[in-house]
């Protein structure tokens, strides 16, 4: 394994240190809220499947840390990896505590205001960018 300026050489790929592709970064928002409106639609329909645990897995470990974040490009790179779980993580461990204080615990509704944080960051997201693109003109 050698190291060369920002990259990592290992004999069977080449990891870059600048994260993931182009492409992500412009597909994302739409990702990110289609991912959340369907696990909360199999939240709500209550889907018994493998395919629901896995995707509201998914959901609550990474989208609405990485849709709030994003509105200040921290999701960005190896750290923004890790700023986007802890940041999930952070969120749902809120939530689902200030539901227990308030005696109003419900794994639906957890999974529900989460999809609505990342709803909200999508569109706040979007407002920020349009604001930005017409300050610069």
């Amino acid at each position: 394994m050698t190291m060369s300026s920002n990259r990592w050489t290992v004999p069977w790929s080449t990891v870059t240190a600048s994260g993931p592709p182009r492409w992500i970064p412009a597909v994302a928002p739409f990702l990110l809220s289609v991912v959340a409106l369907l696990a909360g639609a199999l939240v709500v329909a209550d889907v018994s499947s493998p395919v629901r645990g896995v995707l509201v897995f998914v959901f609550v470990m990474v989208v609405p840390g990485w849709a709030l974040l994003d509105c200040w490009d921290l999701a960005r790179g190896w750290l923004g990896v890790a700023l986007v779980v802890a940041t999930s993580t952070s969120l749902a461990t809120a939530t689902a505590t200030a539901q227990l204080y308030l005696g109003l615990w419900s794994p639906t509704a957890t999974v529900l205001v989460l999809v609505l944080i990342t709803v909200c960051a999508q569109a706040a997201r979007g407002t920020l960018r349009r604001r930005t693109r017409e300050a610069s003109r």
